[in-house]
């Protein structure tokens, strides 16, 4: 099992659970509001200075699910010409589960 957890701009979340959806991901959970500073776009911290907040997606998956939906999100990522819409990843494997 991997687990991948991206960050997303608020306003990008409709698009992405789509896209979720499209790769038949069927089980994830949502975190918001998250605040910070990704490698990407202006810091989103829900105040007046940076407005906006992220939302954390935690994904736990197969391997191979991984691989295919970490490339459809780099597509996606492509797709985009705003540094700030764009979402940032990380995957790790996972030791143990239960329930997944």
């Amino acid at each position: 099992m991997t687990m991948i957890q991206l960050t997303v701009n608020i306003a990008m979340r409709e698009e992405v659970t789509a896209l979720l959806s499209d790769a038949g991901i069927t089980a994830w959970q949502a975190v918001e509001p998250a605040t910070g500073k990704t490698t990407v776009g202006q810091p989103r911290m829900n105040d007046a200075v940076w407005p906006g907040y992220n939302t954390l997606f935690f994904i736990p998956t197969d391997a191979e699910t991984a691989t295919d939906l970490l490339k459809r999100l780099s597509d996606f990522n492509d797709g985009l010409s705003n540094d700030d819409e764009r979402l940032t990843a990380a995957a790790w494997p996972l030791s143990s589960t239960l329930g997944c």
